[in-house]
């Protein structure tokens, strides 16, 4: 079995659901060749798996590529030089599963280009960077 890194975000969807509430899509993000690979090899959904609320209790899901008729669900970056790509999940089903995860949230957990500059973040600094990039290995 193939593994991969990935990481959940949600996409504030612009209906606010009350005063103190918004509604967010919720997509899991990881590298392009992590989706596209598989896709092309295998034909089978993916699988990823969530610790549960439960003590030491985790559990698999299946991920579909495809809807019934075919159509692909998973997006990539349209330059194929960006190494992104996103599958959207049920962000409700799987806390109902209770599953534990943590999300970045568009509307709170960005920095904007406006942020950065106040708190002196630019060019040249350091940076965490998820996966293996440029072919590079533990």
């Amino acid at each position: 079995m193939d593994t991969g890194s990935v990481w959940l975000s949600v996409r504030k969807v612009f209906v606010q659901v009350s005063d103190t509430q918004n509604r967010y899509s919720i997509y899991l993000v990881t590298n392009r060749p992590v989706i596209e690979e598989h896709a092309a090899t295998n034909g089978v959904p993916l699988w990823v798996k969530f610790n549960l609320e439960a003590a030491g209790a985790s559990k698999e899901y299946e991920i579909q590529l495809k809807t019934a008729d075919g159509k692909t669900i998973w997006h990539a970056h349209p330059n194929s030089a960006i190494d992104v790509a996103i599958i959207p999940i049920d962000g409700p089903f799987l806390k109902g599963e209770g599953a534990r995860f943590a999300l970045f949230q568009s509307d709170h957990d960005v920095l904007t280009r406006k942020k950065a500059k106040e708190i002196g973040l630019s060019e040249g600094d350091g940076a965490y960077v998820l996966g293996f990039p440029m072919g590079r290995t533990c």
